[in-house]
């Protein structure tokens, strides 16, 4: 996904947007929750700079016309490694007026951070004084 495909996501989020990226321990910098659309759109670029994903497979669990419940079976690929992960992801995506409210992600935390250590990374968990931002082979021109 590109910066300009997640632009467009953003406009289909209510201005006040809730991201929660609930991934436990797993210390990357796009883990945590963001409150407004600027503040989520800078942690859904970071997670995207971070992994490409494929062979997406999304099964709706439940959808009440105002909360979205799904499954997702994923290959996560981890941009600067090459490495692979198959993981499964489930969403709780809560909707008003038309736009996302609010979009929850949850993951098997576990199995994540055993697969960024098995693969050489020793992240670190950000202070909460930093701001989000990530270590790319990219950012060092």
């Amino acid at each position: 996904m590109m910066v300009a495909d997640v632009d467009a996501v953003m406009r289909l989020c209510h201005p006040d947007i809730h991201l929660g990226m609930h991934f436990a321990e797993v210390p990357l910098p796009f883990i945590g929750s963001s409150h407004g659309a600027d503040a989520a759109r800078q942690r859904t670029v970071l997670m995207f700079r971070t992994w490409r994903f494929s062979n997406s497979i999304i099964t709706i669990m439940s959808n009440d016309g105002v909360t979205l419940r799904t499954r997702a079976a994923v290959t996560a690929t981890h941009r600067w490694t090459g490495f692979a992960l198959d993981v499964k992801i489930r969403q709780v995506v809560a909707f008003e007026a038309g736009l996302i409210r609010s979009f929850d992600s949850y993951t098997d935390a576990p199995r994540l951070n055993a697969f960024l250590h098995f693969v050489g990374i020793a992240p670190r968990a950000p202070r909460a004084d930093e701001p989000l931002r990530v270590d790319h082979p990219s950012d060092r021109r």
